[in-house]
């Protein structure tokens, strides 16, 4: 049976036009929840796809999924050869809406929530495969102030 995932490679150019942050910390409240605490920690940014030209798409989602076990999966070297993932993050076309969910180090989310907050990152680029059957996954992403057109032609 064929793969319904794309094999070719892909760049994509997100320009950042608006940035939110949710969290939310508690005591846990069933019994599915790991330990006495739970929280939650989504930040959401807005943006425009400048490249490539998808048919009736313009804005994009981005949602950055706070992960504590990538804190321990780059601190730990020696482990990390048992696990080799795919992806660190995916793509999706909702209509006219491009929504990309992407991992995060939850280590790092004060340190984007507070330049992303400030507009000091107005770019976006994300390395992956090509959208096939509306779907991507995503190997690389970057945030930065400026970009070259050129890696974009």
């Amino acid at each position: 049976m064929p793969s319904r995932e794309s094999k070719e490679p892909e760049d994509y150019l997100i320009e950042i036009t608006d940035f939110q942050f949710e969290y939310m910390f508690s005591l846990a409240h069933t019994k599915y929840e790991i330990g006495p605490y739970t929280e939650y920690c989504q930040p959401k940014i807005l943006g425009k796809l400048l490249y490539p030209q998808i048919k009736d798409v313009t804005d994009v989602e981005v949602y950055l999924v706070a992960d504590r076990s990538l804190d321990e999966s780059l601190s730990q070297v020696v482990n990390a050869r048992r696990f080799e993932p795919i992806a660190v993050g995916g793509i999706e076309k909702q209509g006219e809406v491009l929504e990309v969910r992407l991992s995060t180090p939850f280590a790092a989310m004060a340190l984007l929530a507070s330049v992303l907050e400030n507009k000091r990152q107005r770019y976006l680029s994300l390395h992956g495969k090509k959208l096939k059957y509306r779907k991507a996954k995503v190997q690389m992403y970057n945030f930065s102030n400026e970009y070259d057109q050129e890696d974009y032609i």
